[in-house]
């Protein structure tokens, strides 16, 4: 504890109101830069802010957003550990920082553009992928009750037994690898 207090006494008090002049505004000015550069490229995708904290937003309907996460890995940004659409940015970040991360943003967006995920079908919406996948959820749920052995989505036999269990996903209650 005495180490902690000593260290908070060397901490150069201006260094850290510095910090926090004009955070907001500082933080605020980055996002609607980012906002406007991804308006101006057409790409679906905007930030909201409280200061340093970002999340995320889609201005088009899909089913794939949570893929955007590994765009960015590509580009050796990733998301808080709170979720696949949190960015916590430190304080320190400087202007050229910001720009090296704006430009990674919209380089994980152009390629994930190009590789077609984000295709746009004026039929699409919000309530209508929420059905779809309701209904392929429902479909394979009462498909597995009667005992079909093949699963709607691919017309492929269900794994039974061990081959099932080496399926699950990882950390599943289900999966052996959990034990």
């Amino acid at each position: 504890m005495a180490a902690m207090y000593e260290f908070l006494q060397r901490l150069d008090s201006d260094a850290i109101r510095k910090l926090y002049q004009n955070l907001d505004a500082v933080w605020n000015g980055r996002a609607q830069q980012l906002n406007a550069r991804l308006a101006a490229e057409r790409l679906p995708i905007r930030v909201a802010n409280l200061s340093s904290i970002w999340t995320v937003c889609y201005t088009q309907p899909a089913c794939y957003h949570w893929m955007f996460q590994y765009y960015l890995k590509a580009q050796g940004l990733a998301f808080s550990w709170v979720g696949t659409g949190r960015f916590i940015f430190s304080l320190n970040y400087s202007d050229a920082d910001f720009t090296e991360v704006l430009e990674k943003i919209v380089s994980a967006a152009h390629a994930m553009h190009a590789d077609g995920w984000w295709w746009s079908d004026a039929a699409l919406t919000h309530k209508l992928i929420r059905r779809r996948v309701l209904k392929e959820l429902l479909a394979t749920y009462w498909a597995r009750l009667r005992g079909r052995t093949s699963a709607p989505w691919h017309g492929g036999p269900v794994p039974q037994g061990a081959q099932a269990r080496a399926l699950d996903p990882i950390g599943s209650i289900s999966s052996p690898r959990s034990k």
